[in-house]
């Protein structure tokens, strides 16, 4: 099932942040390869045209890393690392947060939307 109705306030543009996020419910036993994450400033806009559109493995990365991939309970857990020039480009707005997951399952790949939120990013107080 997908996670709706979240939303991250007062994000800093030009600050670095985390997002770390557990997730349940996936069909047990399934193998997870790669967590993306995507923020955009209107759902249909196309991934390259994202804010953020970064992915990450169960290795450790400078964008984050699949912690907990063992979906024997249907649930996983991740954290993703936003840099500040990523956040560096944003507006004072509200944006669209997208987690999608890459599972492989009886030999074939499938992607599920894991969740779908806002993400509001506000001014900071600058020298």
């Amino acid at each position: 099932m997908t996670k709706t109705g979240y939303t991250i306030k007062d994000v800093v543009i030009g600050s670095a942040f985390r997002i770390t996020r557990t997730y349940t419910g996936l069909p047990t036993g399934v193998t997870v390869s790669t967590v993306y994450l995507t923020i955009k400033r209107n759902l249909t806009d196309a991934d390259a045209d994202a804010l953020v559109s970064i992915s990450i493995t169960t290795t450790v990365g400078v964008n984050g890393q699949i912690t907990d991939a063992d979906t024997t309970g249907g649930s996983i857990a991740m954290y993703f690392n936003v840099s500040e020039s990523a956040s560096g480009a944003a507006t004072v707005d509200t944006y669209w947060l997208g987690v999608d997951v890459e599972t492989t399952e009886n030999g074939s790949y499938n992607r599920h939307t894991l969740e779908r939120s806002k993400i509001v990013f506000i001014d900071g107080v600058r020298d």
